[in-house]
């Protein structure tokens, strides 16, 4: 089951959220960066909707065209 946008938000405010190292994070936003999915200007995946930047901190997350 994919990590969802509505379960990060209820792991932020319960505190059960687990963060993606900065290396990681970085990592995954360079791979979306070269993606044909993403929406540049905006930083937003086509394919799942997500605002990127903040998709790429959490642990859970994973890209919905598997590339990480």
């Amino acid at each position: 089951m994919a990590y969802s946008a509505g379960t990060a938000i209820k792991d932020v405010l319960t505190g059960n959220v687990e963060y993606a190292s900065d290396e990681q994070a970085k990592a995954r936003m360079d791979i979306c960066r070269q993606c044909p999915h993403m929406q540049q200007v905006m930083r937003v995946c086509q394919s799942c909707g997500c605002f990127l930047p903040a998709k790429v901190k959490f642990a859970m997350s994973s890209c919905p065209k598997e590339k990480w």
